[in-house]
């Protein structure tokens, strides 16, 4: 089977062997100017109460950087989902320089 996609991404884990393999057959790094980013990633999912007005199934919205600052690689996102869950995440690059940052507090 051929595949043919303008963008692929291996999503296997830190340095998984399938995305290692792929990337030595096929020298895909090769004129690479960005290198693999590791990151920790937070989600919980709320249900809200039904009739709720602030609800809107099929909102979606997403963050740069806040809360934290601008150095810092993160982001979050919202979705409403029917019936009344909304799923609310929140990611952050381990390349951090702050020892103290915790992205458990930032979430």
């Amino acid at each position: 089977m051929r595949i043919v996609a303008k963008q692929t991404v291996l999503t296997e884990g830190a340095r998984g062997s399938l995305t290692e393999s792929l990337k030595a057959r096929f020298e895909l790094d090769k004129d690479s100017v960005s290198t693999q980013h590791y990151g920790i990633g937070l989600k919980e999912i709320w249900e809200v109460a039904d009739g709720n007005p602030n609800f809107k199934p099929g909102h979606v919205q997403h963050t740069v950087n806040w809360p934290v600052s601008s150095d810092v690689y993160a982001g979050s996102f919202m979705y409403h989902m029917e019936p009344n869950l909304v799923h609310l995440g929140y990611v952050v690059g381990l390349d951090y320089k702050n020892p103290y940052l915790n992205p458990y507090e930032e979430f």
